[in-house]
């Protein structure tokens, strides 16, 4: 996967979006801004190593978004997602083999960036406004390794990812409900890919064997959550 291709495909798709958007704004004699937190719960879908020993946690997110017009809402935003480590699944699988294993950082924590853009499925006068999404972000992985070892070596088994700065994509749909005129709650379902995924380890019943070294395959979750937005319109 060329990755400097997809990251220049998302700027310019984002400056697209945002020219439009001021284009349109000038248009207006209102501008909306809005204020949200949410959190909800994040899963692990790729590679292996990642949703073979860590779990589904909690995600957090603030977001502050600005509305140029009725067509796109563009912001930014702070959010962490956690995984936790399937020791069970691991000290179970080392018990089966008759090595020991060790741990450097149980749990994964990613904290990410990120510049969004939202844009309506239908206009509506409704409670309810369905929109879909998409962001990109820069993400810092707190995470570690698992080794494995025996009376003779050690040996690292699972990584799931660098713990360099590293890129992200997200996209997906969500929908407000509207519950007075200043507040509404927000829900959504995404899907990331974070990029440059980087994997060093060894099998546990291949301890002898070379160490894998694999570069270029990305890390993915699905994410849900739950949110409340405060409103302000400027005139």
């Amino acid at each position: 996967m060329n990755i400097p291709v997809i990251a220049k495909s998302i700027l310019l798709t984002t400056a697209i979006i945002l020219s439009t958007s001021l284009s349109l704004s000038a248009q207006q004699s209102t501008r909306a801004f809005n204020f949200s937190i949410s959190g909800g719960r994040s899963s692990p879908t790729g590679p292996a190593d990642f949703t073979r020993y860590w779990g589904s946690g909690l995600n957090y997110e603030f977001s502050v978004a600005y509305e140029p017009s009725r067509l796109f809402h563009l912001g930014i935003s702070a959010r962490m997602d956690n995984f936790p480590l399937n020791e069970m699944k691991i000290q179970q699988e080392a018990t089966e083999l008759g090595v020991t294993t060790l741990y450097d950082h149980r749990d994964i924590s990613i904290f990410s960036m990120s510049i969004f853009a939202r844009t309506p499925i239908i206009e509506s006068k409704n409670r309810l406004k369905p929109y879909l999404f998409i962001q990109i972000s820069e993400s810092w992985p707190n995470t570690g390794f698992v080794y494995a070892s025996n009376s003779d070596s050690a040996w690292v088994f699972a990584r799931p990812m660098q713990k360099d700065r590293l890129n992200s994509f997200g996209f997906g749909l969500g929908s407000d409900y509207r519950i007075s005129e200043k507040f509404s709650l927000s829900l959504e379902f995404g899907y990331r890919v974070i990029f440059t995924y980087y994997k060093i380890s060894r099998r546990l019943d291949q301890p002898d064997g070379p160490i894998i070294n694999e570069k270029g395959k990305n890390s993915n979750d699905i994410f849900v959550s739950f949110g409340l937005r405060y409103s302000i319109t400027v005139y």
